[in-house]
């Protein structure tokens, strides 16, 4: 019994460590989550847009906003995720809006 009342509280200290480090990398991971390098340009007018939230680990979510644009290369897809705060403004987009965005090609999809 002795053992049992010195390992226990052991090992929920331990599990509560690692779990706060792991949080702890997660969130960094999440605030960081929308900055996207500036390597590449997309213009085009929007033909339909869509935004809504997405679970990232626990209770932090994205905010995605998905922009289907026709420009010089076509149909493309443009994605941006950012993470999802209590004061955030949802991206202003509105269909047949001219745009220019800035940011890096993922295969066929455009992230900005």
């Amino acid at each position: 019994m002795f053992i049992a009342s010195v390992v226990v509280p052991i090992l929920i200290f331990y599990f509560y460590l690692r779990t706060k480090r792991e949080r702890e990398k997660y969130e960094k991971e999440w605030r960081t989550y929308g900055n996207v390098k500036s390597t590449a340009i997309l213009e085009g007018r929007i033909l339909r847009t869509v935004s809504y939230k997405e679970k990232f680990y626990q209770d932090l979510y994205l905010q995605v906003t998905e922009l289907w644009i026709d420009g010089k290369q076509g149909r493309v897809k443009a994605i941006k995720k950012e993470p999802a705060l209590s004061d955030n403004e949802k991206a202003g987009f509105h269909t047949g809006e001219h745009v220019r965005l800035s940011g890096e090609w993922h295969h066929s999809t455009f992230y900005f």
